[in-house]
């Protein structure tokens, strides 16, 4: 593998890893919250309420174990099982996108039907990190689809070079050994 594949390769890890994190603190996270006040007797009671990514986009922690699973796959596969690796992440990195655009407003509204009318409900920006993460995941899977098949996998460097491989037993093996020659390399 040359010096820039493996670049590629370990940039690849560290994407997927970077978009794991965001992923998964941005499902942590508090996307709407609000302050209103309810009557209680002859006084009044402030209530919050809020909603974090998990409980409203599901899908968003969903494709953070993929962003992990992501990592793992690009030194632990090669050729079309990478291809396809590539092409699953690209379409949770997508679906990622998707559910954290849509479920921005479902945020709001769980907020609202926990508060009184007339309370005052803001917008967190973490479903923004959430995007930016399954964005970043997409790419990942992108650029396994693309460039990936290219890159040596995990094993490749413990298998035999190419050409005749001697068998455990093979006296040309041992006689190599004998005059001080590696048979290994």
């Amino acid at each position: 593998m040359t010096a820039r594949s493996r670049r590629e390769a370990a940039a690849a890890v560290l994407a997927a890893l970077v978009a794991a994190v965001l992923l998964f603190v941005a499902s942590g996270a508090h996307w709407a919250h609000g302050t209103g006040r309810r009557p209680a007797g002859t006084s009044f009671v402030t209530v919050h309420a809020s909603v974090t990514g998990h409980s409203v986009a599901g899908v968003v922690q969903a494709v953070a174990l993929l962003a992990l699973a992501a990592a793992v796959a690009v030194p632990a596969t090669r050729g079309r099982g990478r291809v396809v690796a590539g092409l699953l992440v690209l379409a949770g990195g997508v679906a990622g996108v998707v559910g954290s655009v849509s479920s921005r407003g479902h945020a709001q509204t769980h907020v609202r039907q926990a508060l009184p009318s007339g309370a005052m409900i803001a917008t967190d920006p973490w479903w923004v990190v959430a995007v930016i993460g399954s964005l970043l995941l997409a790419a990942v899977g992108a650029v396994l689809v693309v460039r990936g098949p290219r890159w040596s996998a995990l094993s490749s460097r413990y298998q035999p070079p190419s050409g005749r491989t001697a068998l455990p037993g093979d006296a040309g093996t041992w006689d190599a050994l004998d005059r001080g020659d590696d048979p290994t390399v």
